[in-house]
């Protein structure tokens, strides 16, 4: 599984609208029930906030994965959005920048959770570097920015380092 196979140019948004966390979630929801036809953003908007409350998705090397599994989603759907400026978020009592931000609702379905545990674990893989969070806001179109993550995931798939998860263990709290 690869998050470029949920991705595409014009599922990328940079730079995101918004100062504070909320803003900027507020900002990739609407941008992603715009880009796939999903009704009740504000249905969204709540349950990736409540997930939030749960527990931060903002990890302290500048990525966050809000994300949330939804009755009436047919399939996983994603946006990223990169913020040059970063979101500050307080992580263990630090403050961080959070400059990239892969946000994805999935299907409630019991039998597609491995799917969203899969797609978490993928993500989690991807941006183990900080220097791929650096190397995409530096770039000046969403196409670059899927032409990096696309270079980044085939590279990680040629070396065998491609994130695999069993799924009898427990989840993780990401």
């Amino acid at each position: 599984m690869q998050l470029c196979h949920y991705l595409s140019p014009e599922a990328i948004v940079s730079p995101v609208k918004g100062k504070a966390k909320v803003e900027v979630l507020r900002s990739l929801v609407s941008a992603l029930a715009e880009l796939h036809h999903l009704k009740q953003p504000k249905r969204i908007l709540h349950a990736i906030l409540e997930r939030e409350k749960a527990g931060s998705t903002f990890l302290p090397i500048g990525v966050a994965i809000p994300h949330a599994r939804l009755a009436g989603v047919d399939e996983i759907k994603v946006v990223l959005g990169i913020l040059p400026e970063g979101v500050d978020e307080i992580i263990d009592g630090n403050h961080y920048a959070v400059s990239v931000i892969c946000l994805f609702v999935s299907p409630m379905a019991e039998e597609e959770f491995g799917r969203h545990l899969k797609l978490l674990a993928q993500i989690s893989a991807l941006f183990r570097e900080e220097r791929l969070v650096q190397e995409l806001v530096a770039c000046k179109t969403p196409a670059a920015a899927f032409a990096l993550l696309q270079r980044r995931e085939r590279d990680a798939v040629e070396k065998g380092e491609e994130e695999t998860i069993d799924l009898n263990e427990p989840p993780t709290t990401i």
